[in-house]
Formats: structure tokens, sequence, C-alpha cells
């Protein structure tokens, strides 16, 4: 349990680094941070759904977002290399359609010690296409997320940040 609430405050700190820092309205093409949260839920043997609100430089926007993905037998360790993709179904802060985004994904799923059905997931999503607002958008983002396979479909809480440039 102490890994667990050490895990979830090392995530929550970096979220704050990342959400308070201080962002201007910057011009087209300079790198923008990008910080914020999501929930999921597996929908089938290889897929997840879920729902994100992000700020990317001085902009808020929500999202829904489909993963396909694809878990690598683990290690002696538990430890296994995952690969996915995201599509991200964004609304700016008037919900308004703003685009979509993809993403090609990949990650490190990690057994939490002493609790049986959860896992740690660190992914790095790389953004390879977009339409609309994110037709030209390119960048990276970092997600950390606790899993729990034991809840009836398994959950994910997430908290993102990286860098991107529009």
């Amino acid at each position: 349990m102490k890994q667990v609430v050490s895990y979830l405050l090392s995530c929550i700190l970096l979220f704050t680094v990342f959400f308070f820092a201080p962002t201007n309205t910057q011009a087209s093409g300079s790198p923008q941070i990008v910080a914020g949260t999501a929930t999921s839920v597996v929908t089938g043997p290889d897929t997840a759904s879920g729902n994100a609100k992000f700020v990317i430089g001085s902009k808020s926007y929500t999202a829904t977002f489909s993963i396909v993905f694809a878990i690598m037998p683990p290690d002696a360790n538990g430890v296994s290399q995952t690969v996915s993709s995201h599509i991200f179904t964004v609304k700016d802060s008037k919900g308004r359609a703003a685009g979509t985004f993809t993403t090609s994904d990949k990650g490190v799923l990690r057994p939490v010690p002493n609790k049986p059905g959860f896992f740690t997931l660190s992914n790095d999503l790389k953004i390879v296409s977009g339409t609309g607002s994110f037709s030209n958008t390119k960048g990276d983002i970092h997600t950390e997320n606790l899993l729990d396979f034991n809840a009836t479909p398994p959950t994910g809480s997430t908290v993102l940040f990286g860098l991107v440039t529009n």
C-alpha cells in the first residue's frame, strides 16, 4: 500500500509541476506544455476507452479516446512491454469539436508489489497524425497509469504530461 501511495503522490507532483508551470500564448510551432488526467476502462481483450481533461499551453480541452493495445509476455519479475495506439476526439473549453489526434505508443507494465491485480503502466505516446485544430500537431506525451484488474471491467487512472507543437 505504501508503494501505491508513493506512486500516486509522485504522479500528482509531476502533474502539478507541469500543470502550474508558467505558460504564455505562444506562436504557432512553439513547443507548449500539455498536462492533464484521464480515466479508462477495458472494453475488450485488446481495447479500452476513456475520457481525458488536459491543457495545452493556456487552452483547456476534454476528449474521449479509444485504445488498441498489445501486452507482451512478462519477464521473470512480471514486467511486460506494451505497444498501443490512442485516438483522441477533442472538444474545446466551450464543448465545440476541435479535432482528433492519433498516437503510437510504447510502455512498460509493472505489477504493484503486494497489491495483486494492480499494475502501473509508464507509457510514451508519440502524436503521429491529427485533424482539425490538431492537423499539424506533433509531440510526445508521457503517461503514468494505475490499473486495477480486480475491477469489473478493469479500470485505469492516468496523469499525462509532455510537449507538443501545433
